[in-house]
């Protein structure tokens, strides 16, 4: 349903977001960046969005672009350490 969801409405963080949520949750398809950096294209102030995008690209070795993203999250909330619970 997400997937279709995603096809339909392209530009929505909403869906790019909560299908990769989804998607993590799923060892098959976990490796699976593209939502979350669909997301983070889509609304580059979310840190949950570098976050996730982060666990993701270090899930399938991406380590370079893993330091990255997790950099940029913390870019963005430098003082709020609950960035890295949610």
């Amino acid at each position: 349903v997400l997937a279709d969801a995603r096809a339909r409405f392209p530009t929505s963080f909403d869906v790019a977001f909560a299908l990769g949520r989804r998607m993590g949750t799923d060892r098959a398809r976990a490796l699976d960046a593209g939502p979350f950096e669909a997301a983070c294209a889509l609304r580059p102030e979310v840190p949950s969005a570098w976050l996730n995008l982060g666990f993701a690209l270090a899930a399938r070795r991406d380590y370079t672009g893993a330091v990255a993203a997790l950099r940029r999250a913390v870019d963005l909330v430098p003082a709020d350490a609950n960035v890295w619970s949610s």
